[in-house]
């Protein structure tokens, strides 16, 4: 058995999800227990490319409790993931007891020999699975051991039969509507679910990455086109591995979430790190999906680091009202040969000075 901590903040953490993503990998079949999920962490795991082709074809129960945090945008987030994973099935706790807090969270999958079993603290939320400080174990199960699982799985799933219910049960629907998909940060524990004298502090909404830090690192570049697949930015191997925290011959996933001009945000990304022959080392890039690659200009990504290997990131086109100042410091910053794509690494605190009206500081939890 392993102990480990994740520590979003480590050169090299040990994230929850990345764990869970490699023990679906063989499986055969899986289950998984959460007291709390929210729209975002439903999207970071379920919606996986290695999560779905696994639970494409392999059975995966998923039971999801309601007491709080899980609201009706985080309902709506799983039953769209069981679309695609088909081989999913879905139920909600609906916990009846007032003196006691459903708060269990766990996996564990089977193998053709033996299995796997991860358990711990982390919520399926983005801070649960990478955003927060959690303590979880992994435990190697051998054929007897993965049986006896399996049956408490089964025997606990027949005892609760009357109050695991579908997502479109009225009780389940009512329950996830007085949620507010916050949490307290003072008391995770605590199951208000409304903001207390029309105040947030102390709390922090869980469809975010981030926040933005004073010493977050960040980085400017410029996107080329990639032939047909300009969606996929690619990189020079040091901001590769270096800035983003990829690494050649692994598929560490790499997390980003686009503001939008507005200041609001996107969904949150989940890319794992693809490095190809022609030693082009890139990332999808959610925010490109659809737009044509532009006939004149380079479209220009901006990257705050909010965590190791976590990203919020502005897609500029030349047609975006603030491309002029971003390309201007390029021009500015960049001491590389004028045949390669312009990367500039700057501080948070030289974006603000150079770019004050940017959307990054009026993002939600932004500091």
């Amino acid at each position: 058995m392993m102990l480990l901590l994740q520590d979003p903040f480590a050169a090299d953490p040990a994230y929850v999800i990345e764990t869970i993503l490699e023990a679906c990998h063989c499986a055969v079949s899986g289950a998984g227990l959460f007291a709390f999920a929210s729209a975002g962490g439903a999207q970071l795991l379920l919606e996986d490319k290695t999560f779905v082709s696994f639970a494409s074809h392999c059975p995966f129960d998923l039971v999801v409790g309601v007491d709080a945090v899980t609201n009706m945008p985080a309902i709506n987030a799983i039953t769209s993931a069981g679309l695609r994973a088909k081989a999913m099935t879905l139920a909600f706790f609906l916990n009846e007891r007032t003196d006691a807090l459903f708060h269990p969270k766990f996996c564990w999958f089977r193998y053709k020999t033996g299995g796997t079993l991860i358990v711990g603290s982390g919520n399926l939320t983005i801070g649960g699975l990478r955003g927060n400080w959690e303590a979880f174990s992994v435990a190697p199960l051998n054929p007897n051991e993965i049986n006896e699982v399996e049956q408490f799985w089964e025997t606990w799933k027949a005892k609760q039969k009357a109050v695991l219910l579908p997502p479109d049960d009225p009780r389940i629907i009512s329950q996830a509507s007085e949620n507010t998909g916050w949490v307290n940060l003072v008391n995770p524990e605590d199951t208000s679910r409304r903001k207390r004298g029309g105040r947030d502090f102390g709390h922090r909404r869980e469809e975010a990455v981030g926040p933005i830090r004073p010493d977050s690192s960040v980085l400017i570049a410029e996107i080329p086109r990639g032939g047909n697949r300009w969606t996929s930015a690619g990189f020079d191997l040091k901001n590769y591995e270096a800035f983003f925290g990829a690494k050649v011959g692994t598929q560490r996933r790499i997390v980003l979430q686009h503001v939008n001009r507005d200041g609001s945000l996107g969904d949150v990304e989940s890319r794992p790190s693809v490095a190809v022959r022609s030693h082009n080392y890139r990332f999808e890039l959610g925010a490109a999906s659809g737009l044509a690659y532009p006939e004149t200009g380079v479209p220009i990504g901006v990257f705050v680091k909010v965590a190791t290997r976590t990203f919020r990131y502005r897609l500029l086109m030349p047609s975006d009202p603030d491309y002029s100042l971003l390309s201007k410091l390029l021009d500015e910053k960049w001491n590389g040969p004028n045949n390669e794509m312009r990367r500039v690494p700057l501080s948070v605190t030289e974006l603000r000075h150079v770019w004050p009206d940017s959307p990054f500081w009026i993002s939600r939890s932004t500091t």
